[in-house]
C-alpha cells in the first residue's frame, strides 16, 4: 500500500465525521495503531540494513525465531 492511497482514505473518512463520529474516531485510530507500527517496522529494516554486515554469519530460523519472542517480551515488560 502507498501512501497516495493511506491519504485518500483518511480523507475519505473525513467525510463521515460529523454524520458517524464514532465510526470515524474508530477507524482514525485504528489506521494511526497500524502506521506507527509499520513505520516502526520500516526503521527496524533500516536498521538491520544498516549493520547486516557486521553479522557473521546469517542466524538459522530457530535463532531467529528466539530472537523475536525476546524483543517482543522484553519490548512488552517495558511498554
Amino acid at each position: 500500500m502507498n501512501n497516495d492511497r493511506i491519504n485518500e482514505i483518511i480523507e475519505r473518512m473525513e467525510t463521515f465525521k460529523e454524520s458517524h463520529p464514532n465510526m470515524h474516531a474508530l477507524w482514525s485510530y485504528y489506521l494511526s495503531l497500524k502506521i506507527k507500527s509499520l513505520n516502526d517496522c520500516i526503521v527496524q529494516c533500516e536498521n538491520i540494513c544498516n549493520t547486516i554486515n557486521t553479522i557473521p554469519n546469517d542466524p538459522d530460523p530457530e535463532t531467529l525465531i528466539t530472537l523475536i519472542t525476546f524483543s517482543r517480551l522484553i519490548s512488552e515488560n517495558t511498554a
